[in-house]
């Protein structure tokens, strides 16, 4: 790209960045570290549904690769010789981690990174 070119188009970024009247951004790991949350929840559930399972930090990190929650216990599943859940089976599962997420951040359990409430209150 020639250096000019890009000296104009980042200038006009800075533009429209300045004139900007909302703050858009990802959800998840953006504002706070989401995905040992997410983890945790996961093993919760897993725990609750009487499976023996359990997602350590290197395991959580190879399933990330996978998109979505379902997908990853699928995937995970899908790593038995005879997988043992149908996709019913599934779906309830992700809905005990989805409500275990939820209770986790409701207490407190996500806290923003640091600076974060900061460059929000400033926005």
């Amino acid at each position: 790209m020639n250096l000019a070119l890009a000296a104009i188009r980042t200038a006009g970024m800075r533009d429209i960045i300045a004139g900007a009247r909302a703050l858009i951004f990802d959800v998840d790991g953006t504002l706070a570290e989401t995905e040992e949350v997410h983890r945790r929840a996961f093993n919760e559930a897993f725990a609750e549904a009487g499976l023996d399972w359990f997602w350590d930090q290197v395991t959580y990190g190879r399933l990330l690769r996978v998109a979505g929650g379902k997908e990853r216990i699928r995937a995970f599943d899908e790593r038995n010789a005879v997988p043992m859940l149908t996709f019913a089976d599934i779906a309830d599962l992700h809905a005990i981690k989805t409500a275990r997420y939820a209770a986790l951040v409701a207490a407190g359990g996500c806290p923003l990174r640091p600076g974060v409430r900061a460059w929000l209150a400033g926005a």
